[in-house]
């Protein structure tokens, strides 16, 4: 009987099982890389898109903005044209309306009644002078206030016997004030143009 002799061909096969298992290694090595790769690829352009979004987002809002700028604008040169429209018709009003005053302070005015100031600023009006009684001057501001549609009708503010040597008739001091129907001349503060707003980076 021949005696065989294995171990050269035990030490190939343990040879070949070792190259198997490293190639095996490296061709997972490598695939886990191209794969790893892949992933860090799509990961990229995901964000290189979400960037993308993110300034066109922002390049709509700034549109937005602007056109909201401009709408605020508008709004306010409109509300502005239209307070000095509402402005033009109360001086138109009043001038109407003063001439009416006018007439009735000259025609019919009692004697006993002196006007020595009268004063208008903006929608206060102010009347004052001297009066042989005050129940004229109360006549007399009644009829007044029925000339025009007053805001405040005209009203006794004050009345006050001046000092007169002795044996004359005494003498009163009055002060009258009313308040214009016209809202449209008080004093107001300009209303501001809308300010812009910025875009956050």
């Amino acid at each position: 009987m021949t005696a065989w002799n294995f171990a050269p061909y035990r030490d190939k096969v343990r040879t070949l099982r070792k190259m198997r298992w490293i190639m095996a290694m490296l061709l997972s090595a490598v695939s886990g890389g191209l794969a790893a790769a892949w992933v860090v690829n799509d990961a990229q352009t995901e964000i290189a898109q979400q960037q993308a979004e993110v300034l066109e987002l922002k390049t709509k809002l700034s549109v937005l903005l602007q056109k909201n700028l401009q709408i605020q604008n508008d709004q306010f040169q409109r509300q502005k044209a239209q307070d000095s429209f509402h402005k033009v018709e109360a001086l138109r009003q009043r001038g109407q309306d003063l001439l009416a005053l006018n007439k009735a302070l000259t025609l019919g005015w009692p004697a006993g009644v002196q006007i020595q100031e009268f004063r208008l600023e903006g929608p206060s009006w102010r009347l004052q002078g001297q009066a042989e009684s005050g129940l004229a001057v109360q006549q007399v501001l009644n009829e007044l206030g029925g000339v025009l549609a007053w805001q405040q009708p005209p009203a006794l503010m004050a009345l006050e016997t001046l000092p007169q040597e002795s044996g004359q008739s005494p003498v009163l001091r009055y002060v009258a004030q009313a308040l214009w129907p016209w809202p449209e001349l008080s004093l107001k503060s300009e209303a501001s143009l809308p300010s812009a707003k910025s875009v956050p980076q």
